[in-house]
């Protein structure tokens, strides 16, 4: 096969990975979840069901966060190399930050779930250490018995996953001539005037080094070579691919021959030699050098490592972006790897399955993760703020083709020009928690939301036990019906209502109590007035209901989603892909009488919102 197309390289380690996830991959970490870390929302948690994790935000959003708490994940490994406390940048001890991770444990034959905590010791500020498992964090308490025959070395909590760890941190990787040439504070010599003559001055010591191929140089007493390798023909030939060059031989020295009493750890010079020119990295764009290192790190891992890339993208222009995805998924199918990396590139995204992508979001000064993110939308969360225009935001891409389809045939036709539809990636859930309650605390009259029908949960009120029909008006609760002395129950109301569990956090204090009930019924009045719902469970069944000719009772799947796909098939072949599908669901719409079900509920809801706009 041809390791360069990226689907066939895609499906190919899908397939290994899910036959393989607790044998050839192991040991894997398959989630990490945050009770308490940083700017995440409470109880944040982060599945890894594809080998490459791609982590993507807005800066500021953690995501390099997560990367350092990965790290720090394995036996071994502490997130306080990274992440510590010093008396400009505190880290508060209200609640002790920690993580809880799961792996498949050989001996027990299942999962397990393993804590870390951040303890503060006398000698150590920033102590992380595995902690015995906590039933308010929802572990389970594995037996001492169970320890014993699983030959677990504690007897007390699952032993640390051990797995090798490689941190690619970009700001590790500047080289030798950038770190003095750009950072270090120049004082003048008799000997060297300049910079520039210092480093003429030393560069004859590093000649020496190349030319004579030394793994030793002492000078002025200290010891100046750490390392000195030219690289291996597959990682050259790797690295010429990638950026689309030819290189005869790359070679990197860490050295401290830059060296002026700064007493820095040794750093790398490049060398790269061409069939004409030979140069290093004082000459060459700080992503080429920087690419050389980082694959050269990759290259180097040992097999079923766990690699952590911040930013791989930075100075290297597009094609070497989706070259470099490509090397990253040959890594992971050859040497089975884990990786998982933070971008802003839209080329490192593209094509990657949902469950491969991870975006992260800043709500109210809280940073929340949604999963199972199109490459599509994953760049929604990215400058999505749309100027002098509505925002109708909807679950899907059927579900903005029906609103824009309203829009379009609307006699109103400034509809056009007013309203932006745009579809969240995520799931209802994540738009209800996330976007909705931060609308509502905003009080965003210009943004709007149309759900799914299945997201109504007061089309039927038999089965409810907080909310009261005498609240009910026309499948919108009334908030001024319902009493003070129901305060105590407006979360399990908005629970109810939404069908997930909002929280709801005012100022400390002692009126927080009054200010939460304050806050939860502006929520519910924003419900009332700035969310819709479609006409059925699902975009494809308010389609499908609409159309006089099928019988959807006849229909095994009362999604509608197998009818769609069936007509695609019918259309183009088996195989069909998701735009194929979307193309039939539009032809089915635009097909729909005036009349019909659909245009009439569809067309209600939007002059409704446009009354409220106007």
């Amino acid at each position: 096969m041809n390791d360069t197309n990226l689907q066939m390289l895609i499906d190919d380690i899908t397939q290994k990975f899910t036959a393989g996830i607790d044998s050839i991959y192991t040991p894997y970490i398959k989630k990490i979840r945050f009770p308490r870390y940083k700017a995440l929302i409470a109880d944040t948690e982060i599945n890894f069901q594809f080998p490459l994790t791609v982590l993507v935000g807005i800066n500021g959003s953690n995501k390099t966060s997560v990367l350092q708490a990965l790290f720090g994940v394995p036996d071994q490994k502490s997130v306080g190399t990274y992440w510590f406390s010093t008396d400009v940048d505190r880290i508060t001890d209200e609640e002790r930050h920690c993580f809880i991770y799961s792996y498949y444990h050989i001996g027990a034959k299942r999962d397990v779930e393993v804590l870390k905590t951040r303890i503060k010791k006398e000698n150590n500020p920033d102590y992380w250490e595995p902690s015995r498992a906590l039933v308010k964090y929802g572990m389970e308490k594995p037996t001492k018995t169970e320890l014993k025959n699983a030959n677990n070395n504690s007897i007390s909590r699952w032993d640390p996953i051990r797995k090798d760890v490689v941190f690619c941190d970009f700001k590790e990787y500047i080289s030798a001539f950038d770190m003095y040439f750009y950072n270090y504070v120049f004082e003048p010599q008799k000997s060297y005037k300049t910079r520039q003559e210092f480093i003429r001055n030393r560069s004859k010591k590093l000649s020496k080094v190349i030319d004579e191929n030394l793994n030793s140089f002492t000078w002025a007493k200290v010891e100046r070579v750490d390392t000195n390798d030219v690289l291996p023909e597959d990682i050259v030939n790797k690295i010429g691919w990638i950026l689309d060059q030819q290189y005869d031989e790359i070679r990197i020295v860490s050295h401290k021959l830059y060296d002026k009493g700064n007493q820095i750890r040794p750093l790398k010079t490049i060398l790269m030699k061409k069939k004409n020119l030979n140069y290093t990295e004082a000459f060459a764009g700080s992503g080429e050098s920087r690419l050389i290192m980082l694959v050269n790190d990759i290259m180097s891992a040992n097999e079923n490592s766990l690699i952590l890339i911040d930013e791989p993208e930075i100075n290297l222009h597009p094609i070497a972006i989706v070259r470099f995805k490509l090397f990253l998924l040959q890594q992971i199918k050859l040497k089975n790897h884990q990786i998982i990396l933070t971008t802003h590139s839209p080329y490192l995204v593209d094509h990657l399955p949902k469950c491969a992508i991870k975006t992260f979001q800043n709500i109210d000064e809280e940073i929340a993760v949604a999963e199972n993110v199109d490459y599509k939308d994953a760049f929604l969360v990215l400058g999505n703020k749309i100027d002098e225009k509505n925002k109708i935001i909807v679950e899907d891409k059927l579900a903005k083709a029906i609103v824009d389809y309203g829009i379009i045939k609307s006699t109103t036709k400034s509809m056009r020009d007013i309203f932006d539809v745009q579809y969240l990636p995520g799931g209802v859930a994540n738009i209800i928690k996330y976007h909705i309650y931060s609308s509502a605390l905003k009080n965003e009259k210009s943004t709007f939301y149309v759900l799914d029908g299945d997201a109504n949960k007061l089309l039927n009120l038999d089965g409810l036990m907080f909310i009261k029909k005498e609240w009910v008006e026309e499948a919108k609760i009334n908030v001024d019906k319902i009493s003070e002395s129901e305060n105590e129950n407006l979360g399990n109301i908005i629970t109810e209502l939404t069908g997930v569990t909002i929280k709801f956090n005012p100022n400390s204090g002692e009126n927080s109590r009054k200010e939460k009930y304050l806050l939860q019924r502006e929520f519910l009045k924003y419900w009332n007035s700035n969310v819709y719902f479609l006409n059925s469970t699902t975009p494809e069944m308010a389609i499908l209901e609409s159309n006089k000719d099928i019988n959807t009772a006849d229909l095994e799947d009362q999604t509608g989603k197998t009818y769609f796909k069936e007509l695609a098939e019918e259309c183009v072949g088996t195989n069909v892909k998701s735009d194929e599908i979307l193309f039939c669901q539009k032809q089915e719409l635009n097909n729909l009488e005036k009349d019909s079900l659909l245009r009439v509920h569809v067309d209600n809801i939007l002059n409704l919102i446009w009354e409220r706009t106007n």
